[in-house]
């Protein structure tokens, strides 16, 4: 019956026109309505939440992150009803009387306002600048570095349903919080849609312009390109591979990058597919397909090291790396880290599962280390199981499994080193 009365209560609530700004969705999940992701100027990411018992529907805004809840917090106190750690409740309704849609809009009408119109002190060691190239203007968010670090980490972000989120919660998000390197948070705001730091209408223009950034930032805190380090997941990472084969002796880290950005997007994010390539066509696809293998393949940056982070069930990158062996092979020092894992089994699964590797992959960089691991692989009958007859394997699971040895022989090949388990 609860799910019935979110139902009918989702369809008389306005919130999309109500409150519109920053809005991502609404939708009923777990036995409450919700509507996320707002993300206010100021950076505080919030949600409201509603619940209901018996005929009562009660309201609350909910902060997303650890620093956003001070925000909301602080903002929304004079409504509030009550607070418990990063949620705060903010008014119950009868859902019987004739009022009870703007009872419930009403009071986050006033949280959204209140969250938005906050003034949020940033951290002295972060700021928020624009660098220009032939007319491109580069948005970025910056953090000092911590003590006498030298490196330089510059991310870029994944797809993103608000376009000005980043990646890690930011410069002031937790995830980065112990890496002591600068960091270095680039938009990709160039378009009306996301064009993978490349481009519109197959010119390479933000490409060349973030490359140009990453030398200029180099050059001001006077170190080399093997101090930078360019990463991301996804989208971002394709960007890191683009760019990064750009800048010689720079150090690439990506995650689950597409090596086929055209394919990935194709019947999913398709004005994207239209901002880089010009339009949504076969051909455009087939050309959009190319602009990362040629990057490799095309690299100036032959001696930094690269890493990429991948898995069986993530088939754009991983096929990718096979298929591309040749391009890949000119890369001096190139490693790829494999999971083979049942929570691994498609492109954001593995993005999830492998993002702890990132993290502490970044750490590890940021103290100066480059590791060389070639071809890393975590594999167990766990994680890939197999089942014989007189030495044959038969199943879904046993064709994966011989469809990732088939992979890493492959992969193995192009970086000319035997396998590290």
């Amino acid at each position: 019956m609860t799910d019935d009365v979110l139902t009918r209560l989702r369809s008389t609530l306005d919130i999309g026109d109500t409150l519109p700004d920053g809005l991502s969705k609404v939708w009923i999940y777990r036995g409450r309505i919700l509507a996320a992701d707002y993300r206010s100027p100021n950076g505080a990411a919030f949600a409201f939440d509603i619940t209901v018992d018996g005929s009562t529907a009660h309201v609350a805004v909910a902060a997303r992150d650890d620093r956003s809840g001070a925000v909301v917090r602080s903002a929304c106190a004079p409504i509030a009803v009550s607070t418990s750690g990063k949620k705060v409740a903010l008014a119950s309704v009868d859902l019987d009387s004739a009022d009870a849609a703007e009872g419930l809009l009403a009071p986050m009408r006033r949280a959204h306002q209140a969250i938005f119109a906050a003034e949020v002190a940033r951290s002295a060691a972060v700021e928020e600048s624009t660098w220009t190239h032939d007319g491109v203007a580069v948005n970025y968010v910056r953090r000092a570095p911590k003590e006498d670090c030298d490196q330089i980490v510059v991310v870029f972000t994944s797809i993103r349903t608000v376009a000005t989120d980043l990646d890690f919660d930011g410069p002031e998000g937790k995830y980065l919080a112990s890496n002591r390197a600068e960091l270095v948070f680039v938009h990709d705001d160039h378009a009306a849609a996301f064009c993978y730091y490349y481009g519109t209408d197959r010119d390479d223009q933000v490409a060349r312009a973030v490359t140009a950034f990453v030398r200029d930032l180099a050059e001001r805190r006077g170190v080399g390109l093997d101090r930078v380090v360019l990463a991301g997941m996804s989208k971002g990472g394709a960007a890191a591979l683009i760019v990064g084969a750009r800048l010689p002796g720079a150090t690439v880290l990506s995650l689950v990058p597409q090596l086929a950005i055209g394919t990935y997007l194709q019947g999913r994010s398709e004005p994207f597919l239209e901002t880089i390539a010009g339009s949504r066509s076969d051909d455009a696809v087939a050309w959009l397909d190319t602009v990362v293998p040629r990057a490799l393949a095309e690299a100036t940056n032959r001696d930094g090291h690269y890493y990429v982070l991948t898995s069986p069930g993530d088939d754009n990158c991983f096929d990718g790396l096979s298929e591309h062996a040749r391009a890949a092979a000119r890369l001096k020092n190139l490693n790829v880290l494999v999971a083979a894992s049942p929570r691994a089994e498609d492109h954001f699964s593995t993005l999830k599962h492998l993002l702890p590797t990132m993290i502490s992959l970044l750490g590890v960089l940021s103290s100066g280390l480059r590791p060389s691991l070639g071809l890393a692989a975590t594999t167990s009958a766990r994680d890939v199981a197999t089942s014989a007859v007189r030495g044959r394997p038969r199943g879904p699971a046993a064709l994966r499994a011989a469809r990732l040895r088939r992979a890493l022989a492959a992969i193995r090949a192009t970086l000319g080193a035997p396998a590290k388990s």
